[in-house]
């Protein structure tokens, strides 16, 4: 619609830069016929040849304002429609650290986070390996080599929200369990549906993000 209505204001700036050059020739073709001879003829002509380059320049020039205003246009709703999802992302994200804090307070948590040792123990059966959890966590130190079940250190990383990570630097292996890893992986998730899908709609690229 709004094209529409641009095309019209176009079209209107073309007809009266059309109507005000007919004019001009009126009026250079009203003094010609008073005087005879080539050379007021061909004078008449460069005149009429100079009035249309400038109309076809104008109108050129309208349309390349045009057709930014429109590309400007486009830009900005690109860059709000990322706005929006960003945030509404967020702010689900958000809740769910929340509610994640309060389970990571609770007395569910360290029976939890002992059976999420033990899982790294059956993906990564080495010893020589680190497990960073959160500083508050440090007090489950014994338990949670007890459940890995063999030699490995046990660090707090002040980073973390909830959850174990395991490193092992001779085998160049990292598992993360930890609730930000989660986080991070049902945001991505999130961009998948079809809702939040911008970049295969055509309407934003992922580097005006």
């Amino acid at each position: 619609m709004a094209n529409t209505r641009e095309e019209a204001k176009l079209e209107q700036f073309r007809l009266a830069i059309l109507k005000k050059a007919q004019a001009q020739r009126d009026q250079i073709l009203a003094e010609s016929q008073a005087a005879k001879g080539q050379a007021l003829q061909a004078e008449e002509d460069r005149l009429l040849e100079k009035i249309f380059c400038r109309m076809q320049q104008e109108i050129a020039d309208l349309k390349t304002a045009h057709i930014k205003q429109l590309s400007q246009q486009a830009q900005e709703q690109k860059r709000q429609l990322y706005a929006q999802r960003e945030g509404y992302l967020s702010q689900l994200v958000a809740e769910a650290k929340a509610q994640l804090a309060q389970f990571a307070a609770g007395p569910d948590y360290a029976p939890w986070l002992l059976a999420q040792v033990e899982k790294l123990a059956a993906r990564c059966p080495w010893e020589g390996s680190t497990l960073r959890v959160r500083p508050q966590d440090l007090g489950l130190k014994e338990q949670i080599q007890a459940r890995f079940g063999r030699a490995c250190a046990v660090e707090g990383d002040s980073a973390l929200t909830g959850g174990p990570v395991l490193e092992n630097r001779a085998h160049g292996v990292v598992v993360d369990l930890s609730f930000d890893a989660a986080l991070a992986a049902q945001r991505q998730r999130l961009y998948q549906l079809p809702q939040l899908r911008l970049e295969e709609q055509g309407e934003v690229t992922p580097d005006e993000r």
